[in-house]
C-alpha cells in the first residue's frame, strides 16, 4: 500500500483458478516471461478497468487454469506433483514485478505474503535485492510446502539456503520455512494463533 497526493492506492496480486481465467475478455496482457528455462508460457495480464482503486495482476501460467480441481490438488484431494515448481513460479513472478522487471512502472512499498504458496517471494526478494518489505502471514501452520531436498536445485536455489536456519526442515525443503525467515515481519490470523504456533503442540516442529 502506498499513498500518493493524500490518495490511498491499493494494489494486490491474485491467480484465477479453473475456467474463470479463460471467459474474462477484459483482460491485456503486460509481460510474457521468457527466462529463467521453463517461464517462456507464463505471462502476466491486468484488467483493463480498475475497479474500486484496485489493481490487479493476474499470472497465467501452465497447472493455473488449465486443469480440474483447484492449484493446491486434483479431483481426488491429492497434491499435485508440481505443486513446488508452480508455486516457485509464482513466487518468481511476484518478485519480478516487486522489482520493477515485469513489464510494470510500479514498485511497492511492502510485499503481502500468505502461506506456504508464497513462502519463497522473501526468499527470492533477498536473492534479488528488492528495495521493498516483505510480510509474511501465517494462516494455517499444519501446511508446510514441503518436498524433496532435490527440490532446493531443481527450483534453481542456492546450496547455502540448506539449513537447519534457512530453508531446510528435517531433510526437506520447506517453502513456509522461507517466509518465517526471511521476511522482515511475521502475522498471524489472531493474537491467540500467535501464541498457540509459538507452542510446541501447535507449533507443527516450527515453534
Amino acid at each position: 500500500m502506498a499513498k500518493r497526493g493524500g490518495e490511498t492506492l491499493c494494489e494486490a496480486w491474485v491467480v484465477w483458478e479453473g475456467d474463470i481465467l479463460a471467459g474474462e475478455q477484459s483482460l491485456r496482457p503486460v509481460h510474457r516471461f521468457r527466462a529463467p528455462a521453463g517461464f517462456e508460457d507464463w505471462q502476466l495480464l491486468t484488467p483493463r478497468r480498475r475497479t474500486d482503486g484496485i489493481r490487479l495482476w493476474l499470472a497465467s501460467g501452465p497447472g493455473f487454469s488449465d486443469r480440474r480441481g483447484s492449484p493446491y490438488l486434483d479431483d481426488h484431494g491429492q497434491d499435485w506433483p508440481d505443486n513446488a515448481v508452480r508455486f516457485n513460479a509464482f513466487c518468481r513472478i511476484a518478485t519480478a514485478l516487486a522489482s520493477g522487471r515485469a513489464g510494470t512502472v510500479w514498485r511497492p512499498h511492502v510485499v503481502h505474503c500468505n502461506d506456504w504458496q508464497t513462502g519463497l517471494v522473501p526468499v527470492w526478494m533477498q536473492q534479488r535485492r528488492v528495495p521493498a518489505a516483505s510480510i509474511f502471514t501465517v494462516h494455517n501452520l499444519n501446511y508446510h510446502g514441503r518436498f524433496e531436498p532435490q527440490t532446493l536445485h531443481r527450483l534453481g536455489l542456492p546450496s547455502y539456503l540448506w539449513h537447519a536456519d534457512a530453508l531446510e526442515f528435517y531433510g526437506d525443503l520447506s517453502f513456509i520455512k522461507g517466509g518465517l525467515v526471511f521476511a522482515d515481519m511475521l502475522t498471524t490470523v489472531s493474537p491467540t494463533y500467535a501464541e498457540e504456533i509459538c507452542t510446541p503442540a501447535r507449533g507443527e516442529g516450527l515453534d
